[in-house]
């Protein structure tokens, strides 16, 4: 099997689309006001406490009073000094996150972890999300297993994290693993899960389920090529070029912009009833 790797790498994370697209300065803003905000509080308690000890000696004892005022403030720098650290990397992760700088964030979020920060699941799939981008396979799914929430002998995933895990063990080539995972996601807006039940599907020799996928791929985006490509693919296998060419009106007139280079071999093959060969996109280019 041809193995291509589409030009533009994508963020696999959001729960409603295929692609994070990066969102605004004000994200990475709300982040950082919501870890200042508490070391706000904090340092206003050091300074109030340090401030009732030192009225409380100064009048009989002034040098206990600045030792102890001075001891206070130690303790809130001491105390506070980790808290500044992670907050600034998460603040960083996100940040470089956002501006698509993979490594960095992959970076930031390491660091953070090691530090002690608590991530949660939102955290946890930004970080996989990096990961992914790097083709990272095991190290993503081992963080998106990181932040599955454990209560007694159960534990709990998230649907979007569930989903990741699935595109993860595709990528990764366990392919056993990745259909039992998409498959336990459950139908929602996760387009790429059938398109990579699809494939799974052919590789199991399952053509009539694998064109039923690829419809269901294009259904929720129209503007996803390589589902074009396969179940065109599918349909000039099965001597069908009505149905190919079909496909690729529709995949025209739904893609503004769409570059005629882009589906000009598929015309050819499509007028001279030619195959096309099985190409697996290692990354979904969704433009």
């Amino acid at each position: 099997m041809e193995t291509r790797g589409v030009a533009i790498s994508l963020v696999l994370a959001s729960p409603g689309n295929c692609a994070i697209v990066p969102g605004t300065v004000m994200t990475v803003f709300s982040l950082a006001l919501s870890r200042l905000v508490p070391l706000l509080f904090v340092a206003s308690a050091v300074l109030v406490a340090g401030r009732f000890l030192f009225e409380r000696y100064r009048g009989s004892r002034k040098w206990l009073a600045r030792a102890l005022f001075a001891a206070v403030l130690g303790v809130g720098v001491l105390g506070g000094t980790p808290y500044v650290l992670r907050s600034s990397l998460l603040v960083s992760a996100e940040a470089r996150f956002e501006m698509q700088d993979w490594r960095g964030a992959d970076r930031a979020f390491s660091l953070y972890a090691r530090l002690g920060g608590s991530l949660g699941p939102k955290r946890c799939t930004d970080w996989a999300s990096a990961l992914m981008n790097l083709r990272a396979w095991p190290q993503a799914e081992a963080v998106l297993l990181s932040g599955v929430e454990r209560k007694g002998g159960s534990a709990r995933i998230a649907p979007n994290s569930l989903y990741l895990l699935g595109v993860c063990r595709y990528f990764d080539g366990r392919f056993d693993a990745a259909e039992r995972t998409l498959e336990a996601v459950g139908s929602g807006p996760y387009f790429l899960r059938p398109y990579l039940l699809g494939r799974l599907a052919e590789r199991r020799g399952d053509v009539a389920r694998a064109r039923d996928a690829y419809r269901q791929a294009l259904a929720a985006n129209p503007q996803m090529f390589p589902a074009v490509y396969q179940a065109a693919r599918l349909a000039l296998a099965g001597a069908d070029s009505a149905a190919a060419s079909a496909l690729l009106d529709r995949y025209e007139a739904g893609a503004a912009g769409v570059d005629p280079a882009k589906t000009a071999h598929l015309r050819a093959a499509v007028a001279s009833h030619s195959q096309l060969p099985d190409i697996e996109f290692e990354f979904l280019q969704m433009d």
